[in-house]
């Protein structure tokens, strides 16, 4: 090697050595360092190592040097060096254990509402619930107003003849039907004495004979007898009355003193005429003495006509016209769906505040003297009793039975009970009561209705014991009944 070239790296090495040893990057002989490794670090390191292994062999080669001396004491430390440049990133650890759980935490603040949703998609009809409690029923409404009486229609035309229908299949025997009423007794004939008397006992019970019975030498008189149960079968003859002032009514009947034997059925009294005729006596109903003077097979009591035949339970329709003189006190209406009075519906009678003859039963509505609200009908009622319901109305003044359209209306139905002469005109005609209010019958509300108004003909009535309006004339109520077809039957006493 040139000695120039040794000289130059002679100069280097110093130089380095110089800069690393101010910088105090050599360590100690020790090896212990108390610096950071710094960039200057990292450059004298390496030359430290190196004159180290090379024990400076080159520089005691050098001219002007000689050997390696003794070592010197440590010098004092160095001022610290410029910090050295940061070392590149090394690479990711693995990754360590997952750590051990923590514990939970305190339950957080209720969040804000949400915002609310939109409308979801409407779900299928449910099944039908179970029916509901019945609600309690409502109070009455009150009475309304009666109505305008509407115009009469045009009738119909008359239909055409049906095809004859096939003879029907022979039907089952019927059941047995009740026992008949007591029949009419015969043409009551005198008799000389006591002992030419018939037969008295339990089947000629009720009939009658006549017995000439001599009042003084100069007078006979006949008296009228009776074949009577006395007491538990014991049955006589006895007198009832003379045939000269016999009793015209079976009210006279009841208050007689044989009354205690009297029972339901056939007895001979004496017609306005004074004539003996046969007459069916209620002996039982309210006390008794109520004489049947008419009976009915249909609602229509306008197409009963009059007869001179005695009205009986098995007779035939209408009104009898042998007693247009006698005397009413009570004028009594029972009415069926059947010809069975056990079938009854309605039962009543009217008291009148005065007795009037059967004749003068109705009343006209010319000029509303009779308070029925011009209507032509049965007036100055003192009181009306419900027998069928047990109550008594004291108001019940009228029973209006038709519409007034002339003078002498009222007068058609009156003269049923007088002459055979019954025609009766107009659409009108019936007989009802009321439990509560004043009037009853046409153009106004009942409790029981028998009869027609404008055509329309029905029985209505109630139930047992009701004294509320049930019956429109033929209109009815949710708690009422009727039907156009009924039997009825009409007493005086």
């Amino acid at each position: 090697m040139a000695e120039s070239d040794m000289n130059s790296n002679l100069f280097i090495s110093v130089a380095i050595v110089w800069i690393c040893f101010i910088h105090g990057s050599f360590t100690h002989e020790t090896g212990d360092s108390t610096h950071s490794e710094s960039p200057e670090v990292q450059v004298c390191q390496p030359l430290q190592s190196y004159l180290k292994q090379t024990q400076m062999t080159g520089l005691d080669n050098m001219a002007g040097f000689g050997g390696k001396g003794e070592k010197g004491s440590p010098g004092k430390m160095g001022p610290r060096g410029l910090r050295g440049f940061k070392g590149s990133t090394g690479d990711i650890g693995i990754q360590g254990r997952e750590g051990l759980r923590g514990l939970q935490g305190p339950k957080g603040l209720h969040g804000l509402k949400g915002v609310k949703g939109k409308v979801g998609i409407q779900g299928p009809i449910g099944l039908e619930g179970r029916r509901g409690l019945q609600g309690f029923k409502g109070s009455k409404g009150e009475i309304g107003f009666p109505g305008y009486k509407g115009d009469i229609g045009f009738p119909g035309s008359k239909g055409s003849l049906g095809s004859k229908g096939a003879k029907g299949n022979v039907g089952p025997v019927g059941p047995k039907g009740s026992k008949g009423d007591v029949g009419a007794p015969g043409v009551v004939k005198p008799v000389s004495s006591l002992n030419n008397l018939p037969w008295c006992g339990a089947s000629t019970r009720g009939s009658l004979s006549l017995l000439p019975v001599s009042v003084n030498s100069a007078l006979t008189r006949d008296a009228v007898m009776i074949c009577a149960d006395l007491e538990n079968g014991n049955f006589q003859w006895i007198e009832l009355m003379t045939k000269t002032n016999g009793l015209s009514s079976c009210r006279e009947l009841k208050q007689s003193i044989y009354s205690s034997v009297l029972q339901d059925g056939l007895y001979n009294i004496t017609d306005s005429k004074m004539h003996f005729v046969t007459a069916y006596c209620d002996m039982t109903t309210d006390g008794g003495g109520w004489l049947l003077i008419g009976k009915s097979f249909q609602p229509n009591v306008r197409n009963l006509g009059s007869t001179s035949e005695p009205v009986t339970l098995t007779s035939e329709q209408g009104w009898s016209n042998r007693f247009p003189s006698i005397l009413v006190n009570d004028f009594r209406v029972q009415f069926s769906t059947s010809r069975s009075v056990g079938d009854t519906k309605g039962h009543w009678y009217y008291h009148f505040s005065r007795p009037r003859s059967l004749a003068q039963l109705f009343t006209s509505g010319y000029d509303n003297s009779n308070n029925c609200r011009y209507e032509d009908g049965i007036s100055d009622i003192e009181y009306t009793v419900d027998i069928r319901g047990g109550t008594k109305n004291i108001n019940h003044r009228c029973s209006a039975f038709q519409d007034y359209y002339s003078a002498n209306s009222f007068n058609e139905i009156n003269n049923c009970f007088n002459s055979a002469n019954c025609s009766i005109s107009g659409s009108d005609g019936s007989f009802s009561f009321h439990g509560q209010n004043a009037i009853s019958g046409q153009d106004t509300h009942s409790t029981a209705f028998f009869g027609c108004d404008d055509d329309n003909c029905c029985a209505c009535w109630g139930p047992t014991g009701g004294q509320e309006s049930y019956c429109n004339n033929c209109g009815t109520t949710n708690v009422s009944s009727k039907q156009s077809s009924g039997y009825a039957w009409f007493y005086v006493r």
